[in-house]
């Protein structure tokens, strides 16, 4: 039971330091790609351009909302059309 405990520590170990291994990687990816661009700047030419988000996906997430709307509501006139009274058995309308 006690070489669990140092497996389970040893493996707690590694992975914090995959994680800031991890973290520092994509620290690194984010300064390279701001010399980049000061190197571009330096050279005269243009920086990268910034993107603006999609707005594709904000319709797609519209059409979706609306989409489980419907399946909502259609659910809820099923619910409200098959409930019964429970002690008798006869349709609430």
């Amino acid at each position: 039971m006690i070489w669990r405990r140092k497996v389970k520590k040893q493996v707690d170990n590694l992975q914090a330091f995959g994680e800031r291994l991890l973290e520092e990687n994509n620290g690194l990816w984010e300064e390279n790609a701001h010399l980049k661009d000061e190197v571009a700047v330096l050279k005269g030419e243009k920086k990268r351009p910034v993107f603006k988000p999609s707005r594709m996906n904000e319709e797609a997430g519209k059409a979706d909302k609306a989409q489980e709307e419907g399946q909502k509501t259609a659910q809820a006139r099923w619910i409200n059309e098959t409930k019964q009274d429970r002690a008798t058995g006869d349709p609430l309308r």
